[in-house]
């Protein structure tokens, strides 16, 4: 008899016990529920259905697992519940949602507008520094002058005989004076066109050459070995230069004689066209 006395003893000790930690649970969830706020409950503060707290009141072990059991359920719906929630108010925003959306557009555009602005006034503002550079030249003193190299004369005849019009083109950029001169002798004298030289000895026209210019009323002037002034003092010229025409004058008479073939009278002349100083 004593050992169905231990056993059967010790089962209510076992319900007593179980029955009391439940108990206990239930008063620290309740307690802790009601120093919670509403809003920050936790999901087992939710108030056990009737027939949970029937059997933890009666205190059978079965009716206690049960009750777990449906508890254990019923959090996992929660739970699912909890999820679905949040997944509906994530993948559709709230108004409050809505409004935070269009407030940082319009702060991203105002941010846009300030940043192109301050762009396009720094680049209108860019700033300049200016240096000024004194470039100092001047022309060189230049002058040229263009003659006939050869001055071909026809057959002389008896008398006084007038060259061909000889165009001397002058260009200077100051003030000139234009200048005649024969090289070695005043009088046209034998030539020997194969050997290209004077004939030492030979002979000569009697008369100087003279000149003047191809105005009829102007002076005929013997030709010098030292510079004759043509014309002084003209003033500079443009790019096309200015000209002087002027005509050779020769004297001829029955003591000259006409010169075999290969030989000619010849006299050579320089000019010089030089910028007064």
């Amino acid at each position: 008899m004593r050992p169905f006395w231990l056993s059967a003893s010790t089962r209510p000790v076992q319900f007593t016990r179980s029955a009391e930690s439940a108990r206990l649970a239930e008063s620290t969830r309740s307690t802790e529920c009601a120093r919670s706020p509403e809003s920050a409950r936790p999901s087992q503060c939710a108030r056990p259905p009737e027939y949970v707290r029937s059997a933890q009141r009666a205190g059978s072990p079965e009716s206690i697992r049960s009750a777990q059991c449906a508890r254990s359920v019923q959090s996992t719906r929660l739970a699912q519940s909890t999820r679905l929630a949040k997944y509906t108010r994530s993948a559709h925003p709230t108004r409050s949602a809505k409004k935070w959306l269009r407030a940082r557009g319009a702060l991203l555009a105002l941010t846009l507008c300030l940043v192109v602005h301050v762009a396009t006034k720094s680049i209108s503002a860019a700033q300049e520094a200016q240096v000024r550079s004194a470039i100092y030249a001047n022309v060189a003193s230049s002058i040229e002058i263009e003659a006939p190299v050869e001055i071909h004369w026809a057959d002389l005849a008896i008398g006084v005989n007038v060259s061909p019009v000889q165009r001397i083109n002058v260009k200077s950029n100051q003030p000139y004076s234009l200048k005649m001169r024969s090289v070695t002798r005043t009088h046209l004298a034998e030539y020997d066109l194969v050997n290209q030289e004077f004939v030492s000895g030979g002979r000569s026209l009697s008369e100087t050459l003279m000149w003047r210019l191809a105005d009829p009323a102007s002076e005929t002037r013997a030709i010098s070995r030292s510079d004759v002034v043509i014309q002084a003092a003209n003033p500079p010229t443009s790019d096309s230069g200015h000209h002087f025409d002027i005509c050779f004058v020769q004297e001829v008479g029955y003591g000259d004689e006409r010169l075999p073939e290969g030989k000619t009278y010849r006299i050579d002349v320089i000019f010089t066209a030089v910028q007064d100083v």
